[in-house]
């Protein structure tokens, strides 16, 4: 390189620098200082309020449809016979408590 190249470059180098430090400098001398806000404000909202008194509310709903039942129960039998009659229909939907028989199994049949 030609010694009046490098002589250009370093004098444009140094003044582009020399520049942007009078630049920065006279940018941060016109910016206010940071005041941080140490305290926080606390909002108060206010909120309606309203008695509740208890009232008996009647329900009216008519209806139609089908039912499906609440809890469905699979039943595998592992006997041979023939269902005995226990004076109520064992269907889909049929109501029984807790301990009552749901079949009888007639086993006579199988037996002889």
């Amino acid at each position: 390189m030609n010694k009046r190249k490098i002589v250009i470059t370093t004098i444009l180098t140094i003044a582009i620098l020399a520049m942007g430090l009078i630049a920065f400098k006279a940018l941060g001398a016109k910016k206010e200082p940071v005041k941080k806000n140490l305290t926080k404000t606390i909002e108060l909202r206010e909120v309606e309020v309203s008695q509740f008194t208890t009232e008996n509310a009647n329900n009216n709903i008519a209806i139609d449809g089908r039912l499906n039942s609440y809890k469905t129960v699979d039943l595998a039998s592992k006997v041979a016979g023939q269902l005995a009659d226990t004076g109520r229909a064992f269907k889909k939907g049929a109501y029984y408590e807790k301990g009552e028989l749901l079949f009888d199994i007639d086993q006579r049949e199988a037996r002889y």
